[in-house]
């Protein structure tokens, strides 16, 4: 039983590591094809394959003289060379104990000859083969083995720039997306700082010019105005600064149980004078005694922002 575990964890690691590539891109690449074309005649072979082992079929990445592009992996000799990693070469099949009944074998022009390399990840795990096929018997010289052998770690590096241009491709992509989502976010934030900095600037003019003339509800209508104003941009600025620490990833994420009618009592008395001003009645609803579990000020900044918006 431990046996069988172990032997279904490597398994399982395996195919994880497969599955980093990509395996179902079986279009035509002169990378690989020149590779198998070379494997088949340093053996002196007519077929050569690059194989990718996944768990119920063989994928192949490059096919010399033969005609289907994927087969099943169950009774391959393929499967032998992943699932021992090592290499597995068979002089005559129909000699074999594993392959002397397969259909493989037994059928016409069936396979005699087969010498397979596994190809390895920088990890160690081997996901797939370059092999050599013949439906002749013969036997395999010591300097083919080792020019498979170079052969099969050249594939595998082929597979590798293949898997790092993907991952910057994608890496590329997301940074794309995430350039567009900073160049909106900082539009959004200019202007929500513009329009408080001209309120600021229109209600101080308006006491340095008009100062005199002014009674004193006047007066303590625009300082409350002003004071509200200063700290709704405070908040704006600290909503940038903590944007910029996600960005950077220096902003630790502390969530935990908070109740909503606190939180939404603490957002709305920072908004609700800038509201007033702007003719707009704000109205919170929710079912009482309602908690929500997150990071008190990421979800702050969050609702502010949309309120201000």
């Amino acid at each position: 039983m431990v046996h069988a575990k172990m032997i279904e964890d490597a398994e399982a690691r395996r195919l994880a590591a497969l599955h980093q590539y990509p395996v179902t891109d079986l279009q035509p690449d002169p990378r690989f094809d020149e590779l198998a074309q070379l494997a088949a005649e340093i053996c002196e072979a007519p077929v050569a394959l690059v194989s990718l082992v996944d768990e119920d079929q063989l994928w192949f990445k490059a096919r010399y003289n033969y005609a289907a592009p994927t087969a099943p992996r169950e009774g391959s000799f393929c499967e032998q060379v992943v699932l021992h990693d090592q290499p597995f070469v068979v002089e005559d099949a129909s000699q074999h104990p594993l392959f002397a009944q397969s259909p493989l074998v037994s059928c016409p022009s069936g396979i005699r000859f087969y010498a397979g390399m596994p190809l390895r990840t920088p990890d160690g795990e081997a996901i797939g083969v370059l092999c050599a096929i013949d439906t002749e018997p013969r036997p395999l010289t010591p300097q083919q083995s080792r020019a498979l052998e170079i052969l099969a770690r050249q594939a595998m590096s082929q597979l590798e720039l293949s898997r790092l241009a993907e991952a910057a491709r994608e890496q590329a992509s997301q940074l794309s997306e995430l350039n567009q989502h900073k160049d909106r976010y900082l539009s959004l934030l200019a202007h929500d700082l513009r329009s408080a900095f001209h309120g600021i600037m229109a209600f101080s003019e308006v006491l340095d010019t008009e100062f005199d003339d002014m009674d004193e509800a006047a007066i303590r209508k625009i300082a409350r105005y002003l004071n509200h104003a200063s700290h709704s941009t405070y908040s704006l600025l600290e909503n940038l600064l903590e944007w910029s620490m996600l960005q950077t990833g220096s902003m630790a994420y502390k969530p935990r149980w908070l109740a909503l009618s606190r939180l939404l009592e603490d957002i709305s008395n920072s908004v609700i004078l800038n509201a007033r001003h702007k003719d707009i009645d704000l109205q919170f609803s929710h079912p009482p005694g309602l908690s929500i579990h997150g990071d008190p000020n990421m979800l702050r900044s969050l609702i502010q922002n949309l309120l201000s918006n």
